[in-house]
């Protein structure tokens, strides 16, 4: 972010070319530095067990154990990224087929891709920091052959993530036109966020899922969901796009989210014999929010006429979370043991 403000102010952003170098050119330099601090953490951790006598057959044993983790990882990262690109190759060419002309189908993706997509995840920042330390979690849990433990696990994180997400979702919809007018502003960013907003819980609850089921050793099952998927994206876009425009893609990214995550949560729940609890899990979590929500636009309509300015959207958002969570306490929906 800092290298990306840093070039924006040497190039002056003063056209789109230069705020598309400054852009991938801070990217880079990210991942340069980022690099750099691994190499050099990797250096002292090797520096700190030099004195540590292991044999060739130890030594044997763990590059099996960390290719057999990494290699699918890597392998479904290529495949993933390689499909990816296509399916951006096809999406201008798909819009443009549509009967839209090729400036307007490249400022609706932007809208999608560029404005709607960063707000809707940005929450995830989070939820989604907390799903990559799952994986040494359970994985721990897994060799120590403690079952129930990797079971009460998986009962937190679907609580935890689903209560957290669907909050989010809904407020993300109650206040998508003001939320993008503040941020952006743009009226078409507010119509995409009402349109994307009821997958978060879906996309949130998926990065945990991929967290636990690695920990579990099942990368490979993974890599091919993670595969299934870009690879129904780039047919998806390739049929829907020339038919529907900006609609096909979103109905695209509809489709392969849900599958997925169903596939991810199917395997789950095979590996584990967990049982889902779908009242306390997602049930309850919906009638809060909406309840909360319906309260704020009663009260925003009944006193203040709009939402309107930075300070007000705020104290709104604030108005409803407060009320979404003593909802969420007057139902019980977490347990004492889940609360603390």
């Amino acid at each position: 972010i800092f290298s990306c403000i840093a070039l924006f102010s040497f190039f002056s952003a003063s056209d789109v070319e230069s705020a598309c170098l400054s852009v991938v050119l801070g990217g880079t330099a990210a991942e340069i530095l980022s690099f750099g601090v691994q190499y050099l953490m990797y250096l002292l951790e090797k520096q700190s067990n030099k004195e540590k006598k292991v044999s060739a057959e130890e030594a044997h044993s763990a590059w099996k154990k960390v290719l057999h983790t990494s290699l699918p990882v890597a392998f479904s990262a290529y495949m993933r990224s390689g499909l990816i690109t296509v399916e951006h190759m096809l999406i201008p060419w798909g819009l443009e087929h549509s009967g839209s002309s090729r400036d307007l189908s490249l400022a609706a993706y932007g809208t999608v891709h560029s404005m709607v997509f960063p707000l809707v995840l940005f929450p995830s920042a989070l939820s989604g920091s907390f799903a990559s330390l799952l994986i040494p979690e359970v994985a721990e849990s897994c060799a120590l052959g403690d079952k129930a433990r990797i079971e009460r696990i998986i009962n937190k994180v679907f609580s935890s993530v689903l209560i957290y997400s669907i909050g989010v979702a809904g407020i993300m919809m109650c206040f998508s036109y003001e939320l993008s007018e503040a941020v952006y502003p743009s009226a078409d960013a507010g119509k995409f966020v009402l349109m994307v907003a009821p997958l978060i819980p879906i996309m949130y609850l998926d990065t945990s899922v991929d967290g636990i089921l690695k920990g579990l050793g099942e990368q490979v099952y993974c890599m091919g969901v993670n595969i299934v998927d870009a690879l129904l994206s780039v047919i998806l876009v390739w049929i829907l796009l020339p038919k529907m425009g900006i609609a096909g893609y979103i109905l695209t990214v509809y489709f392969t989210e849900i599958i997925n995550a169903t596939l991810s949560i199917a395997r789950l729940f095979t590996v584990m014999s967990v049982r889902p609890k779908l009242m306390e899990w997602v049930a309850k979590p919906i009638i809060s929010i909406i309840s909360s929500c319906a309260l704020s636009r009663f009260v925003a309509d009944k006193f203040t006429g709009s939402i309107t300015g930075v300070s007000r959207l705020t104290s709104y958002i604030i108005l409803t979370t407060v009320v979404y969570l003593a909802l969420l306490w007057l139902m019980k929906a977490r347990k004492k043991e889940q609360r603390r």
